[in-house]
């Protein structure tokens, strides 16, 4: 067995089309307000120590170091780590396939590491993610160029 490298490479236009269409059609009655953004993700291979999370199991980085990390990624543009689309983007590019990420943040970093949503909350932001795979799915199928 090989080891086989592939590059994590993101469809920019696909990426700029859905914001584009999440800030047209924004749908507040149903989803309330929310801030689109389109920016940098990290990807990682786990929740705890390569976000810098000081709440994990193992954690041998001090507060200090973990706000360094944040800010550094913060400048760098970063908005949002998670740890599968790295995957499937090198797998969509290698096969061709338009890729872009939509994610939720569920936490703000800069203030607190442990995630704490009401199940309404999460129900939310799951819709609100349904609804901008939705647009985007209906604007290719539509073949529309506004």
């Amino acid at each position: 067995m090989r080891l086989i490298k592939r590059p994590c490479v993101m469809d920019m236009d696909t990426a700029q089309r859905l914001e584009h269409l999440c800030r047209k059609y924004p749908n507040h009655e149903e989803l309330g307000d929310y801030e689109i953004r389109l920016g940098a993700t990290v990807a990682t291979n786990d929740f705890y120590e390569e976000q810098g999370r000081t709440n994990g199991a193992i954690c041998e980085h001090t507060l200090e170091d973990k706000m360094r990390f944040l800010e550094r990624a913060k400048e760098l543009g970063v908005i949002n780590m998670e740890m599968e689309c790295n995957h499937l983007a090198a797998m969509c590019h290698k096969l061709n396939v338009s890729f872009a990420i939509v994610d939720v943040a569920l936490v703000n970093r800069l203030v607190y590491d442990k995630v704490d949503l009401t199940r309404e909350q999460h129900s939310l932001f799951e819709r609100r993610l349904f609804w901008a795979i939705t647009l985007f799915i209906k604007d290719r199928l539509s073949g529309a160029k506004d």
